[in-house]
């Protein structure tokens, strides 16, 4: 992001309202600026990559915590599984950790597809002369 040290300011406390209300109007009330400015903002690429930086960071950390507590809905899971209780909660449970599980299978072959495509791109790309 360019600009004075104010805009500067201003646009990282748009991007952090961004980050915190539902919508871009909103957004720009809780940071002083106009409408017709945030749309302009969003166009920028510097402020557009500030701004994506900005949410995958918090993405980052949102899925930390996430991961944290993984264990123990596992254990859950599994003693719902195994428990006594009712068969609709055991089947619910199970359906739930096979969707768990296919979802993450599906995303590894995803990944490995990408990272192939990827390798092959870069064999095939010509560097670009001044």
């Amino acid at each position: 992001m360019a600009g004075s040290q104010k805009q500067e300011r201003k646009q990282e406390q748009f991007i952090a309202n961004l980050l915190n209300t539902a919508t871009i109007a909103q957004a720009a009330k809780a940071s002083g600026i106009s409408e017709a400015t945030a749309g302009r903002w969003l166009k920028e690429p510097a402020f557009l990559q500030a701004y994506n930086d900005a949410r995958s960071h918090l993405l980052r950390h949102a899925v930390g915590v996430l991961a944290n507590g993984l264990t123990a809905g596992a254990v859950v899971l599994r003693s719902i599984v195994q428990g006594d209780g009712p068969p609709a909660a055991k089947v619910a449970a199970i359906r739930l950790m096979y969707d768990i599980i296919l979802h993450n299978q599906e995303l590894e072959v995803l990944e490995a597809r990408i990272l192939g495509l990827e390798a092959k791109v870069a064999a095939h790309e010509v560097p670009h002369g001044p």
